[in-house]
């Protein structure tokens, strides 16, 4: 029997039967069992049909709650107890039974393959793909019934370029960007890859743009450092962030309103004061673990922003702060060919085609031409 078949057994809701058991699962969570598979994949890839089917067998147990255990750095804190209070008990299983559990989350997750391969190392992974297109028509429609997604599914099917241009996503207002060069080269994870194909053209650029000023963060910031507005009165939660609460559960590594309103009155004002007084720091001793902004790099020479980093980008462009340090993640292929040429030969600096990237922070590591 399932947790959902039980919860409607007992008529009450599952969520409500999870806080309910927590504290009588975490008392016996050293008896319970590690997790003998991991299904990951990618959101609406079909994770939730697999368990499914796996839970009709007697001896496949896995609790039906997406845990986010290895992927989400506050989960993770919470430790291996937590962890394995949602698993079953050891004595419930007989030889022969496995026990698992499914997080889609896990894919993608550089964090999260360390640490399953230092947790679990023995642990067998159960990828899914799905066909792109299906999975793309299968995210909308969840997104249509949760209320993010308003435009016809034909629009949402085009690329950027094609959609109308109320639809199209827009990146923050330009800023003169400091890179740091690459991050540390773990082909594993992506991080410093040399990338082909088209994946640069549909894309969001740091690029100029109006309508910067009109996202729910940007607007709740200047509300609540200017105006004095709480963070819990603020658009930002009220709409975006009370939504997906209560979509999700889950929201930032916290799994209710007043936690998130805490982790925002602690981390994010601290995080406001700090650039205020001293600009986005740079990594030192004193502060080894700095948090950057990664970005891509365009056959063009484009700043691709990865989507990381709103808060620290958001508060700078409010304080009017000129330059911000980003790490680069990817370059497309096109654009290191140039970056090799002018490394290679310094006098073609002088070239007419180069006249375009000469100030281009991507390219202050290489040395220019003797003047």
């Amino acid at each position: 029997m399932t947790v959902k078949d039980y919860a409607r057994k007992l008529k009450i809701k599952e969520k409500l039967l999870y806080y309910l058991t927590l504290p009588y699962r975490l008392a016996t969570a050293k008896r319970r069992a590690l997790p003998d598979f991991l299904i990951i994949s990618t959101q609406k890839g079909g994770t939730t049909s697999l368990l499914r089917l796996l839970e009709q067998h007697p001896q496949i147990h896995a609790p039906h709650t997406e845990l986010h255990y290895f992927s989400n750095d506050s989960n993770y804190q919470k430790g291996s107890l937590w962890y394995r209070s949602h698993l079953p008990l050891r004595s419930a299983l007989v030889p022969g039974d496995v026990a698992g559990e499914k997080t889609p989350g896990y894919l993608f997750s550089s964090k999260a393959a360390e640490r399953i391969n230092e947790d679990l190392p023995n642990a067998k992974l159960i990828g899914l793909l799905r066909n792109p297109t299906e999975r793309a028509i299968s995210h909308y429609f969840m997104a249509l019934r949760k209320g993010t997604k308003q435009h016809p599914i034909s629009e949402a099917m085009m690329t950027r370029e094609e959609r109308p241009r109320s639809f199209k996503k827009r990146g923050p207002k330009e800023i003169n960007l400091w890179l740091l060069g690459d991050p540390i080269k773990r082909k594993k994870h992506g991080a410093g890859e040399i990338l082909d194909g088209d994946w640069d053209l549909d894309t969001q650029t740091l690029g100029r743009s109006n309508k910067f000023v009109s996202r729910p963060l940007y607007q709740s910031i200047v509300a609540h450092f200017k105006d004095g507005v709480p963070w819990e009165k603020t658009s930002l939660f009220q709409g975006y962030l009370l939504k997906r609460m209560r979509n999700t559960g889950v929201v930032r590594g916290v799994n209710n309103m007043q936690e998130l309103i805490d982790k925002y009155n602690d981390k994010v004002d601290k995080l406001y004061d700090s650039v205020r007084k001293e600009g986005i720091l740079l990594p030192s001793k004193g502060r080894p673990k700095i948090d950057f902004m990664y970005v891509h790099i365009g056959r063009g020479g484009e700043i691709i922003w990865t989507g990381g980093g709103n808060h620290r980008l958001f508060i700078a462009r409010y304080l009017n702060i000129g330059q911000i340090p980003v790490r680069v993640w990817w370059r497309h292929k096109k654009w290191q060919k140039i970056r090799e040429k002018l490394n290679a030969d310094r006098s073609r600096w002088g070239e007419d085609w180069v006249k375009p990237y000469l100030n281009h922070p991507d390219l202050e590591d290489i040395p220019q031409r003797q003047k």
